[in-house]
């Protein structure tokens, strides 16, 4: 139940346009930018991605270029593991849950933010 009630937050404050955020680029980007405040990550998802060697810059997977700074010295990564350590770091929190329907249809994972 509380897990369904987190995802009504972040849900009605994303449609409207709030503090959230949701998909695996919007929270990376939110993650680095130390804005998320709880994080919202269904517990099986594999969220594959690439962080750029010059700048560590998160990026979406099959990225050949860093958004941030055009560097094309990207790795691979697992940005579940990323995204926690960043909303860690930043002493906001993460949920991981089992299987919401519409979570799963925005990328498994959302958020809501600080500003």
């Amino acid at each position: 139940a509380s897990e369904q009630e987190l995802w009504g937050k972040v849900r009605e404050e994303y449609l409207s346009g709030g503090l959230a955020v949701a998909g695996i680029g919007e929270v990376a980007a939110a993650a680095q930018q130390g804005r998320v405040h709880h994080a919202i990550v269904t517990r099986d998802a594999k969220l594959h991605g690439k962080q750029c060697s010059n700048c560590e810059a998160l990026g979406v997977a099959g990225i050949e270029q860093c958004h941030s700074c055009g560097s094309n010295q990207l790795f691979p990564v697992d940005l579940v593991n990323k995204i926690t350590t960043l909303v860690y770091n930043t002493s906001a929190s993460i949920d991981f849950v089992d299987p919401i329907p519409e979570l799963t249809r925005v990328g498994d994972i959302a958020a809501l933010t600080r500003y």
